[in-house]
């Protein structure tokens, strides 16, 4: 049976309502705060088995949620898709920067704590998919927290933090004096199992890529160049560290910049539960 969304999940009176099973539900944390999210609850479910997915500038939450439910069940997979709105989150890629609107990775862990009340259980350490600005979000929150982290899929990323501990956040992991409460954590964040995602037709410099010259030298012309380089950059950042590399890319063929699209025609959703799940997967380096 296909998973369907919850009647009436815009209106206010529906944010607590019991989670039901196989259906995809808005909810809210409690006030002040109300942080908004999506969550797909399977009929059997494993706590150690949750997905946070994280949505790009588009904001679709919703078809994030809709979309990985339809394996969610298979897996016994509790899926959260948070949604940060554009105008309390502007920042929300780099999590929310000191002067550009809230903290999305405290949002983010307000609603961890919101699902794990509701439960009875802990979730973290969770794995954490993200899309577009949600691949910037996912990695740079990894690396703030990456012990809240089990694994990471880090798809269409416009542009990455690179593993350089001179540079200050977000281009680097240097501290940043507009997140002055965090310290990154790069040989956390190489400790965790990544697998970086780009299409090989993701290559238009659309308006919502950013341009910059610097930004180009360093990381590339395009999404797909951009991942690559990343990938390369963090497996020579764990071999100088004495560690096994464990951040690997992999592309996908017939999709360009869009989720459900690389869904329906890459599998994409399929590649984030083997990852996730698939003895086979966590095998490789």
């Amino acid at each position: 049976m296909k998973p369907t969304t919850s009647a009436n999940a815009e209106a206010p009176r529906e944010y607590f309502f019991p989670l039901t099973p196989r259906a995809v539900q808005l909810r809210k944390t409690a006030r002040p705060d109300s942080d908004r999210y999506y969550i797909y609850l399977p009929t059997r479910w494993l706590p150690e088995r949750t997905i946070v997915a994280v949505h790009g500038t588009s904001r679709g939450a919703r078809e994030q949620a809709n979309e990985l439910a339809r394996l969610a069940d298979q897996h016994h997979a509790i899926v959260i898709a948070p949604l940060f709105d554009e105008y309390r989150f502007p920042d929300y890629q780099r999590l929310g920067r000191q002067g550009l609107g809230e903290r999305a990775d405290r949002a983010l862990q307000r609603v961890i704590t919101d699902v794990e009340q509701t439960l009875g259980t802990a979730l973290t350490p969770f794995s954490i998919f993200g899309f577009s600005g949600g691949g910037q979000f996912a990695h740079r929150y990894a690396l703030a927290n990456p012990n809240h982290i089990r694994r990471a899929v880090i798809a269409a990323a416009g542009w990455f933090t690179l593993p350089d501990e001179i540079e200050a956040f977000p281009k680097g992991t240097g501290p940043c004096d507009r997140l002055a409460d965090l310290r990154f954590d790069l040989d956390g964040l190489l400790e965790i199992p990544i697998l970086v995602v780009a299409s090989i037709l993701d290559t238009t410099r659309d308006a919502t890529l950013r341009r910059r010259k610097q930004l180009n030298k360093t990381q590339g012309r395009n999404r797909l160049e951009r991942a690559r380089r990343w990938v390369r950059a963090m497996r020579r950042a764990a071999r100088a560290r004495g560690l096994d590399p464990r951040c690997r890319f992999r592309s996908m063929t017939h999709s360009n910049h869009d989720f459900v699209a690389a869904v329906r025609s890459d599998h994409l959703d399929g590649l984030i539960f083997d990852y996730f799940y698939d003895t086979a997967s966590k095998s490789q380096p």
